[in-house]
């Protein structure tokens, strides 16, 4: 092994450590809150497993939620949900919802459910998901200025489908429905690492 590798290697493990935390642009731990334009509110808790976090959205009252799961792989999947009408909603197995790093240009598109084999009868019900990182840019807030990337979402859920702006530290700092980011109550640590920057050692 050379020396070279032998320091990726390193660098992955302890990398791979701390990785349950966070990950780029979208934030996996407990007690984050996000208050938005629009008087939205977001708070994040952790899941069953530390692979997995909540995202409770309450906007006048109503919530809307959705699990999300940072797997070995280093991107991020929906697993399923709680629409504003409190009917729980779940994934026959999880979409793909951000494929990192990202970047301007950026697709990413999946079939799911397409196994079964030839006999239409016995297929499993096709979800075609697809994704673009559309930009690049900044936002303006009471916290200071916050660069971004723009990423459509389609085919997973309506509650997830649409128009994201994502930032490093805070997640979505614009909402499908256009609420953007006003004050961050409390942010997930900054010291936790991201699966993202493992990702990047192998491209």
């Amino acid at each position: 092994m050379t020396i070279t590798r032998a320091l990726v290697m390193s660098m992955l493990a302890l990398l791979a450590a701390s990785a349950a935390f966070a990950v780029d642009y979208w934030p996996v731990g407990d007690g984050m809150i996000l208050n938005y334009n629009n008087g939205s509110v977001m708070t994040t808790a952790l899941g069953a497993d530390p692979q997995t976090v909540w995202y409770h959205e309450n906007r006048n009252g109503v919530v809307t939620s959705t699990r999300f799961r940072v797997p070995a792989d280093g991107d991020v999947y929906v697993l399923g949900g709680i629409t504003a009408g409190g009917i729980t909603w779940s994934l026959p197995v999880p979409y793909k919802f951000l494929d990192l790093p990202l970047y301007p240009t950026k697709t990413w598109s999946i079939v799911y459910g397409a196994e079964g084999g030839d006999n239409a009868a016995n297929k499993a019900p096709q979800a075609w998901v697809r994704g673009r990182c559309n930009d690049f840019s900044s936002l303006q807030t009471a916290l200071g200025l916050y660069y971004f990337y723009e990423v459509t979402i389609s085919g997973i859920h309506p509650d997830i489908d649409g128009t994201w702006w994502v930032n490093e530290t805070y997640g979505p700092v614009r909402l499908p429905s256009g609420a953007t980011l006003s004050v961050a109550v409390h942010a997930v640590p900054t010291e936790a690492q991201a699966w993202g920057a493992v990702k990047a050692l192998f491209r």
